[in-house]
């Protein structure tokens, strides 16, 4: 699993770099995608602004990619 953040803007960029993310599970059937987000401990860096958060799943053999999410980045 991997995540990709490109600016939030009209027409939609598409993402170019990708993110290794991980799941995280808890009792129960469910699963969640995470990524560390911010300057500690070797996490994805971004500048403030509000960003298009993209998720992607690989799998074999569809490779599904959505923009899932948005970021706010805050001083």
């Amino acid at each position: 699993m991997q995540f990709s953040f490109t600016i939030l803007s009209y027409p939609t960029i598409e993402p170019v770099t990708w993110y290794a993310g991980s799941w995280v599970t808890f009792p129960g059937p469910s699963y969640w995608a995470q990524v560390l987000v911010g300057p500690a401990n070797g996490g994805v860096s971004l500048p403030i602004g509000t960003y298009q958060g993209w998720t992607r799943i690989t799998d074999s053999p569809a490779v599904p990619v959505t923009q899932s999410f948005l970021l706010r980045i805050t001083p």
